[in-house]
């Protein structure tokens, strides 16, 4: 887990401690406080996981689909997801880690599509170290007569509703199904009823990145070893920046509280001077959002 994570351990060994029933001497606070300082200091700025940008992903969609289709890629693969770009891109615009990806159930219970009104509801957690929990919720309408351009392929409602239809190609039921309850969203390349392994989701995801990094010119700097389950989210949350978004509609889609969120807001708009003009820009989007927000 690295170095940083350090600090975490010592914290859990504290409560584990105090669950047992064993008394907390002010002998072992002072220890404690001496290894938490200890740990901390010096530490340096916090390893992220490298951001594959989705406007990169959008102008290499149509490649990538037609040369790495999940198909092909279940013989070399087998435990990869069945994922094309609009899943990745879908995932992104979700802010969702690779595990919460992952353990999305198939079920209109978890992944709510309303076609009349082209809406998708997401039943998401609340916390990352539960990850198979469902707590909160969040709605994405369809953007796509809104926008021109590669913007077009930047549409959370057709990104999932894509998903579904692949899966319920694949299984040959729909979401109403009992069975779709325990049935992912994503299934592995060669059994669309088997859940994505963490470690499976992430080489899939660097494989990606590898394909966006040598077709798109502006992408020939990325890190392909630095993209981990992170960078999807980072992804998300850092193109909401850029199009202007204000930090608590970010903050509220990303489902985070923590100062992460406002250092990759930070990082974006460091990378992108005019960004300011944006935020009149994003009035419609950002509409849109609070839009949706109020119906859940």
């Amino acid at each position: 887990a690295g170095y940083a994570s350090a600090l975490q351990y010592v914290s859990e060994a504290k409560q584990v401690h105090i669950r047992e029933k064993w008394a907390w001497t002010e002998d072992l606070q002072l220890a404690y406080k001496d290894a938490e300082r200890a740990i901390s200091r010096a530490m340096g700025p916090a390893n992220k996981a490298e951001e594959i940008r989705i406007v990169w992903m959008a102008s290499s969609a149509v490649q990538f689909d037609k040369t790495e289709d999940c198909a092909s890629v279940a013989s070399r693969h087998p435990g990869w997801p069945y994922i094309g770009t609009r899943g990745w891109i879908g995932a992104c615009l979700a802010c969702l880690r690779e595990v919460e990806l992952g353990c999305l159930t198939f079920s209109s219970d978890v992944v709510s599509i309303n076609r009349v009104a082209k809406s998708v509801t997401l039943c998401l957690t609340v916390s990352k170290s539960d990850p198979a929990g469902r707590g909160v919720k969040r709605t994405f309408g369809c953007r796509c007569s809104r926008v021109n351009g590669n913007d077009r392929n930047v549409c959370c409602y057709c990104c999932f509703e894509s998903m579904i239809d692949m899966q319920e190609s694949r299984l040959g039921f729909g979401q109403d199904a009992e069975e779709a309850k325990r049935m992912p969203l994503v299934g592995t390349t060669s059994n669309p009823g088997k859940f994505v392994s963490k470690n499976c989701m992430v080489d899939a995801l660097q494989h990606f990145a590898t394909f966006v990094k040598d077709h798109v010119l502006d992408a020939k700097d990325l890190d392909v070893e630095g993209v981990s389950g992170h960078s999807l989210r980072r992804a998300g949350i850092k193109y909401y920046a850029r199009k202007g978004l204000k930090f608590p509609t970010i903050q509220w889609l990303a489902r985070h509280s923590s100062d992460a969120t406002k250092g990759y807001i930070e990082e974006a708009m460091e990378e992108c001077p005019d960004a300011d003009r944006r935020l009149d820009e994003a009035d419609s989007f950002a509409d849109q959002v609070i839009e949706m927000r109020s119906k859940v």
